[in-house]
Formats: C-alpha cells, structure tokens, sequence
C-alpha cells in the first residue's frame, strides 16, 4: 500500500507543483512526495498521514 501511495504521491506532486515548489519532506521520502490534503475527503489526510508515518519510520532507529 505504501509503494503505491509514494507513487501516487510523486506523480500529483509532479503535476500540481513547480520544481522550486516541492515540500522538504521528499527528503526523507526517498524519490517520492506527501501530496498537499487540504479541501480533500478524509482518505487523502489518511493517506498522507500514512506516507509520512512510513518516512518517519525510515528515520527513526
């Protein structure tokens, strides 16, 4: 579920944002973006919150 959402994530980031607009968390991300939820359902903040979780988790030891 996650390698699809980070798939997911990187395509909407590619298409709604410039290259000097991405959020910082790509970096933890590994070749993938948290795409911006605001305006959207409760499964997109659910969603983000799961990508960022996962890079987190990445991280943390």
């Amino acid at each position: 579920m996650i390698a699809e959402l980070m798939t997911k994530a990187t395509t909407t980031d590619e298409a709604n944002r410039g290259a000097d607009d991405r959020p910082k968390i790509r970096h933890y991300l590994t070749g993938a973006d948290v795409p911006d939820p605001w305006g959207k359902e409760a499964a997109d903040f659910a969603d983000c919150a799961a990508l960022i979780d996962h890079g987190a988790g990445q991280r943390i030891t």
